[in-house]
C-alpha cells in the first residue's frame, strides 16, 4: 500500500476501531519503506489522527515481536514531545514496555514519560508509570520510594498498576507497603510470588 493509499483508508477510520486499524496493519509490510512515512507521520506535521494511528501500529508491531525497523523506533520516540493526541502519548508510554530503548534517545524519552506522569487520563498515567518504572528499573532503591505515590492517585485504574509494578519489581518496604487511599480506610500491597519477576529481569526478559 502507498503512502497516498494509506492517507485514503484512514480517513475512513473513526478514529477508534482497532479492529480497523489491525486490517489496515496487515495490508503493509513492515520494513524500511513502511518506516519512512510512519515515522514521518508521527511528526509535527501529522495530524492528531494520523498520529494516532502510526503509533497504533508501531506498538502492535512491536507487541507481536515483527522486526520493525530500529529507524522506525527511533523516529516514533523522536516524535514523542510532539504528539498532540492522549492515545498517541499513550502508545508510546505502552512502547517503553515492549521495546529497547536507543541510547540516543533514552534522555529525551524519560523527560517525555516524566511529563506524562500527571496527564490528566489516568490511563495514560497508568502506563506512563509503568514506562518510568521501566526505564528506571536497574534503581530498586528510587523505584521503592516512588512508585507508592500511585497507590495514592484518585483513580483505581492507576493504583491498580501501581500494585501489579510493586509485586513486579518487589519494592515493597517488609513485603507489603501500607498506603492511605482517599475515600479508603486503607490498603496493603502484597509482595510478589517468590522472586519470579526478579529472575526474569536477571534474565533480560520482561512479564
Amino acid at each position: 500500500m502507498r503512502p497516498e493509499e494509506m492517507r485514503a483508508a484512514l480517513e475512513q477510520w473513526d478514529g477508534r476501531s482497532t479492529e480497523f486499524l489491525e486490517e489496515l496493519g496487515a495490508s503493509l509490510s513492515v520494513d524500511c519503506s513502511s518506516a519512512s512515512w510512519l515515522g514521518a507521520w508521527c511528526g509535527v506535521g501529522g495530524s492528531t489522527k494520523s498520529q494516532d494511528a502510526a503509533t497504533w501500529l508501531v506498538l502492535s508491531w512491536c507487541r507481536r515481536g515483527l522486526p520493525v525497523p530500529a529507524a522506525l523506533i527511533s523516529k516514533v520516540l523522536a516524535a514523542a514531545p510532539g504528539l498532540r493526541g492522549w492515545m498517541s502519548q499513550l502508545h508510546v508510554c505502552q512502547m517503553v514496555g515492549v521495546i529497547r530503548v536507543p541510547r540516543s534517545r533514552s534522555a529525551m524519552v524519560k523527560r517525555f514519560v516524566d511529563g506524562m506522569l500527571n496527564n490528566p487520563r489516568p490511563l495514560v498515567r497508568a502506563w506512563a508509570w509503568d514506562a518510568w518504572a521501566r526505564l528506571h528499573a536497574d534503581d530498586l532503591a528510587l523505584l521503592g520510594s516512588t512508585l507508592p505515590r500511585m497507590l495514592t492517585d484518585a483513580a483505581a485504574s492507576v493504583r491498580a498498576r501501581g500494585r501489579r509494578l510493586l509485586a513486579e519489581f518487589e519494592c515493597g518496604s517488609a513485603g507489603a507497603v501500607a498506603v492511605q487511599v482517599p475515600g479508603e480506610r486503607g490498603s496493603r500491597v502484597p509482595s510478589a510470588p517468590p522472586a519470579k519477576a526478579a529472575d526474569q529481569r536477571r534474565n533480560g526478559k520482561r512479564s
